[in-house]
């Protein structure tokens, strides 16, 4: 679990930081939603070159499985109960889940991270983005620009053979109001089960001019990965056997490249309007190995799978200060297009080859106002998308079109400066994903006719800040209709299928405090009790554990600093009739740090315990496949500030 510790910056930077935050999509402290803001100290002080999903996955109602049981490679965020696919996830606003199938890939770009000023998570349908449906929550990233002058160097390692290395630079603002920002890193692990190991590197630059009245920024980021299969999971009869097992230890590893590039102009015409304007574009290019399927009807069945992608967008905002009123306006426009191509082997002596592409474009636009009333704000957010899919390839499809409305509205009352409440409501669709109208297929044989799914959110929470106490809590009721859940594994690249059901409820408690001891000790936790069901029988939706538990105790003093950390899941169902589950599980941790000089060394130990636990899995006919996890294993990071 990440500390919390605070630093002073120099005023222009601040201001400067604050005009490329507020031109993103992010909340501010008087927007009425739920969320959790969290910056560059608190991100590095517990990162040991683990992806994204796992780094977080310690924040309230959010929890992280990976195909390999370890920190790299395939790795998946889950947010109160739903997956990463309904989680709308930007980079200085904008867009990062793939159209096609709404997946963010976070292997394809490693130490990612290290070159994030602050991270937003919105829990809910919360405010207007950029992209897919923010359905259950959004992740906003806002990047370095290099304001703070200096270079570190980062070696570390661990368990699994894992080395990485990252080295990050920045120009400071000059004279010339110009600055530049500079990450490579990389990472190599064998990974915890056999043959499930990655190894990756990435470039990120960030650079441009930051004046009074404009700035001009330029943010690229590219990254390359490859990755051993470890997608299936295993027996309970073989993990008994053998915990560390891989049914997919045979495949040849995947390999992708990802490439993504904004141009960012702001035009600040006073310190109550501006004008932002964005271009962006995002390529992608890889290739995987299918094997052995989930589904027992395909065990033989061998597929080569090749993808490209490109993405081009464009995204405009307009923000102005009143007396009493904010207004944000918002347009976006992008257009996607992914080719698929391959050989599939049914037995030795039979293949086929296929050729396809999809076409996605979208077109939304947002307003947001909020209203400020002696010690209250209020908030009205309208939100109209409108996307459309085409598919060519040797089964015709007509085009698929969806117009979706969005509103949101709340207030936030503000008792004293410590203490504040809040209501919101708010509607989000979301249209099915190719992979759900293909049935998890690589090429359309019969659509599965799925219909968008919608929610209506409703969120009532209270803030307090105090000198020792900061504490937010808050109950939620998302209400929805033709939320679409699997079914089954039968798709060629192991996507299950997929189906509506007529109503589905997500409701719960949640609640984050920190809380200063002393001077020296300090205790942080969070956690949701929550109630999920669907269909009229009140069955429990797959993967989402009613209960989740994140506890944190530190000491800091001098140049040392230490935690003990637990975490703790309930139950969660592996299938639709409720009859099997992951077991629940704790899991306990321990973080130190040591500062000497212009040096710190950080040490953090997983599962202490040993334990073996798992947070996902499936059912197979009548057996149950399971995902170990990894069992106690350690990381180190050496960071050298020159």
């Amino acid at each position: 679990m990440i500390g919390f510790q605070s630093f002073a910056q120099d005023s222009t930077i601040v201001t400067l930081n604050r005009v490329l935050v507020t031109t993103s999509v992010r909340a501010d402290k008087k927007t009425p939603v739920t969320q959790k803001t969290i910056g560059d100290t608190t991100l590095q002080s517990g990162y040991q070159g683990q992806e994204i999903p796992v780094l977080l996955s310690s924040l309230p109602s959010m929890s992280s499985n990976s195909d390999g049981g370890h920190g790299q490679g395939y790795t998946y965020l889950s947010l109160r109960g739903a997956g990463q696919a309904r989680i709308n996830m930007t980079l200085n606003g904008v867009p990062m889940n793939e159209p096609e199938d709404h997946g963010v890939y976070s292997s394809n770009f490693p130490s990612f991270i290290n070159a994030i000023q602050s991270v937003q998570i919105q829990r809910g349908v919360g405010t207007s983005s950029n992209g897919t449906a923010a359905f259950i929550g959004s992740i906003s990233f806002q990047s370095k620009s290099g304001f703070k002058k200096g270079t570190e160097v980062q070696l570390g390692g661990g368990s699994y053979n894992t080395v990485r290395f990252n080295v990050s630079t920045s120009t400071g603002l000059s004279k010339k109001n110009l600055a530049l920002f500079v990450n490579v890193g990389g990472v190599t692990t064998e990974g915890f089960r056999y043959h499930s190991g990655s190894r990756g590197g990435s470039l990120f630059i960030s650079g441009g001019y930051y004046g009074s009245k404009r700035v001009t920024k330029l943010t690229l980021f590219s990254g390359i990965s490859k990755n051993y299969m470890a997608w299936d999971g295993v027996e309970e009869s073989e993990l008994a056997k053998d915990y560390k097992s891989n049914p997919r230890g045979n495949d040849n590893p995947d390999m992708f490249t990802q490439t993504h590039v904004q141009l960012q102009n702001i035009n600040i015409f006073s310190n109550k309007s501006k004008l932002t304007s964005t271009l962006f574009f995002n390529y992608l290019n890889g290739h995987y190995d299918v094997y052995s399927m989930k589904d027992v009807n395909l065990i033989g069945y061998y597929a080569k799978e090749n993808q490209n992608s490109n993405w081009v967008g464009y995204i405009t905002q307009y923000n102005h200060i009143f007396k009493k009123f904010k207004l944000s306006l918002g347009l976006s426009a992008n257009t996607y297009t992914r080719n698929h191509s391959g050989v599939e082997f049914y037995n030795s002596t039979t293949s086929a080859t296929y050729k396809n592409s999809g076409n996605k474009n979208e077109l939304s636009g947002f307003a947001k106002i909020s209203y400020d009333r002696e010690n209250v704000t209020y908030y009205l957010d309208l939100q109209q998308r409108f996307v459309e899919f085409k598919y060519h390839g040797d089964v015709p499809l007509n085009k698929q079109s969806w117009s979706f409305f969005n509103p949101k509205i709340g207030f936030k009352v503000f008792v004293d400066e410590k203490t504040s409440y809040y209501c919101t409501a708010g509607i989000s669709h979301r249209e099915p994903t190719r992979s759900v109208m293909f049935s998890g297929g690589l090429y359309l044989t019969t659509l599965n006719k799925v219909k968008p799914e919608k929610v209506i959110d409703y969120e009532v929470g209270v803030n307090y800040n105090g000198p020792r106490l900061t504490l937010q809590s808050n109950v939620f009721l998302m209400d929805f209709n033709d939320e679409i859940i699997p079914v089954g594994p039968s798709g060629a690249n192991s996507l299950p299928t997929m189906i509506n059901v007529n109503e589905s409820i997500r409701a719960g408690f949640e609640v984050d405090l920190e809380y200063k001891i002393s001077d020296k000790f300090s205790y942080s936790m969070n956690a949701t009790l929550s109630h999920n069901t669907y269909g009229d029988k009140n069955l429990h939706p797959l993967f989402s554990p009613s209960r989740i538990f994140n506890q944190s105790i530190g000491y800091s003093a001098n140049n040392l600093s230490v935690s003990l950390s637990q975490t703790a899941y309930s139950k969660s169902f592996i299938d639709l009739s409720n009859k099997n589950a992951t077991p629940s599980y704790t899991v306990f941790y321990f973080n130190a740090s040591y500062d000497y000089k212009n040096c710190n060394i950080s040490f953090q130990a997983n599962n202490l315990l040993n334990s073996k636990y798992y947070c996902n899995g499936y059912m197979s006919g009548n057996s149950k496949y399971l995902y170990p996890n990894a069992l106690f294993n350690y990381y180190f990071t050496l960071r050298i500030k020159l």
